[in-house]
């Protein structure tokens, strides 16, 4: 059974399917809880990480040291932390650009957690179906739904799991992050403390 003090031992060995992963993405306006005033403060003062893009996001998560859980894409009022079962060198099948929140549906940098660790804090995977599904649910499992009506609402391929949660993530979490490539790793780790290792993904040989 695994530690939460595990660690991935390098990038040639990565056990990625015993590890589920947060994306972090660009955040075209405020960060959650700083005003619309603050955010334009920002911008025009060019303060480190005003563009709120996947890496400003990723450092904004790690000074703050937690995963905080949303309600906006989720129907009803649980506020989850979406998970995703689909490694990042499979993001060339998930990523799309959406036009509605002006960003790509997902970007090569995020948290991967082991499975085992969540499983412990409340993780469940999705329920996809279509919308009658929602009210035969039990009201404790309904954070877990997601509309599924294919061909025009089809999300299945996201593989997605919900934490019902904010994740404190503290230093003994058997956790790394990914990036891009390695100046972004080190440019992460200049700005921020970061408990975690850094996996950049252009390192990664292809499994």
């Amino acid at each position: 059974m695994p530690t939460d003090t595990a660690r991935p031992a390098g990038t040639s060995n990565i056990p990625w399917r015993n590890y589920l992963y947060h994306y972090t993405r660009s955040c075209p306006g405020p960060w959650p809880g700083q005003t619309y005033r603050d955010y334009l403060l920002s911008l025009l003062r060019n303060e480190p990480g005003c563009g709120h893009d996947g890496a400003d996001t990723l450092i904004h998560i790690l000074s703050e040291k937690m995963l905080r859980a949303g309600s906006k894409l989720v129907r009803g009022t649980q506020p989850v932390v979406s998970w995703s079962a689909r490694p990042p060198f499979e993001l060339a099948e998930l990523r799309k650009w959406n036009r509605a929140l002006i960003r790509w549906t997902f970007e090569a940098y995020g948290i991967a957690v082991h499975r085992h660790s969540l499983r412990r804090l409340g993780i469940q995977p999705v329920i996809y179906g279509p919308a009658r599904i929602y009210e035969r649910l039990l009201s404790a499992d309904r954070f877990r739904f997601q509309l599924h009506m294919p061909p025009h609402c089809c999300w299945k391929q996201e593989r997605e799991w919900r934490l019902p949660a904010d994740l404190c993530l503290r230093a003994d979490l058997d956790a790394f992050l990914f990036v891009p490539d390695e100046r972004t790793g080190e440019l992460i780790d200049a700005q921020v403390a970061c408990p975690f290792p850094i996996i950049s993904l252009d390192r990664v040989p292809a499994p």
